[in-house]
């Protein structure tokens, strides 16, 4: 089990359950049939998913988003989806019709142990005819009729709100005699009458495999507007590296006393920009205990890895103290450390960061 998403679903949890999803009337199981266009939808998301799962880049993605944290989660679902695995499934239903369907919810959910009866998800909601709209969102559902303890699944869900416009209490049961590619299939809506309300499906990718679900009551919240989120997912890539330290060698004369208060950013082969720290900042100066920080930034790359040295300042907005490239064939493959000097023009700042090669395909 992901301990982290465990530690982060507990925390919500709690919330959730403040919400009345434990305490809340069971929904009455109802017979409602979804439509043939609607279904042809899931199925291609279902089969698209499945298809990238299958993959030896998919399959590991998938298994490092389910040992990830809650952010990592998202910004690794949003990455696939608006990725070119499912290029094409999103060309398909941008020609289809979508009757009332908006939006579409990609997420992984596990029952959370220390709070019996609650199972959390968290993942996107895109705009269905443009995934560049999207949203992050953590539900919690409080489940009658459950099969629990399970491990981290993945579901997608169908909506006719618009992606930012999802949220708030649902009621779902499981839709009697339907099915998608073979999945069990929930129905939801905003009152406990669902088909007088309904607000889309739900459809499991493992069945037969932990979750089974008689009715439930759900929360969701929305993490708003994933761009303000700092990425820390990396997907895996040809080749592995440490950062092992960095090295003061003097300060920038333009702070505020002796200290610099630094953070880092690396962006692999022209792609995302990561931040480290995700947040805060390590103070250093140019002697003493503090010249030198062990940072230990893991970093997955093909051809090189670009590097930019900040010294935080929220009066004036953080000065850029140096720059530089790390490329596969400046790394010695035995493994040994090697320097790289950060500087930039016209500032007395000087910094150097310390790497090695761990693995190289």
């Amino acid at each position: 089990m992901n301990d982290q998403f465990i530690i982060q679903a507990t925390d919500y949890a709690e919330m959730f359950e403040s919400k009345g999803i434990t305490t809340d009337e069971k929904p009455q199981p109802i017979d409602y049939e979804i439509n043939a266009n609607e279904k042809k939808i899931a199925e291609l998301i279902v089969e698209t998913w499945n298809d990238y799962k299958a993959t030896s880049e998919g399959a590991a993605n998938i298994a490092n988003l389910k040992s990830s944290s809650i952010e990592e989660i998202q910004l690794g679902i949003k990455n696939i989806y608006q990725g070119p695995a499912f290029a094409s499934c999103l060309n398909s239903i941008s020609s289809m019709d979508l009757g009332t369907l908006k939006s579409v919810t990609l997420g992984l959910s596990a029952s959370v142990a220390a709070v019996v009866g609650v199972v959390v998800a968290a993942g996107c909601i895109f705009d269905i005819k443009n995934p560049l709209h999207v949203e992050g969102y953590v539900t919690g559902g409080g489940l009658f009729g459950v099969d629990a303890d399970i491990d981290l699944v993945e579901e997608a869900g169908f909506w006719n709100c618009e992606y930012d416009d999802y949220g708030g209490k649902s009621f779902g049961v499981i839709l009697a005699g339907e099915e998608i590619g073979g999945f069990s299939v929930g129905a939801f809506g905003s009152t406990l009458n669902i088909i007088s309300s309904f607000t889309g499906f739900s459809v499991g990718f493992a069945e037969g495999e932990g979750l089974e679900i008689s009715a439930c009551v759900s929360y969701t919240i929305e993490i708003d507007a994933l761009d303000s989120l700092r990425p820390v997912y990396q997907f895996p890539k040809s080749n592995f590296l440490i950062l092992t330290k960095l090295v003061c060698n003097h300060t920038s004369p333009d702070g505020a006393g002796d200290e610099d208060e630094v953070y880092f950013t690396f962006r692999a082969d022209e792609s995302i920009t990561y931040y480290f720290p995700k947040t805060n900042y390590y103070s250093m100066k140019d002697s003493g205990e503090y010249s030198t920080w062990d940072c230990g930034r893991s970093v997955w790359f093909n051809n090189s890895v670009y590097i930019e040295v900040y010294d935080m300042d929220d009066s004036s907005g953080d000065d850029l103290l140096g720059t530089g490239t790390i490329n596969l064939s400046d790394l010695p493959t035995n493994g040994s450390e090697v320097s790289f000097d950060l500087t930039i023009e016209d500032d007395d700042a000087s910094y150097t960061m310390y790497a090695k090669l761990v693995q190289t395909n």
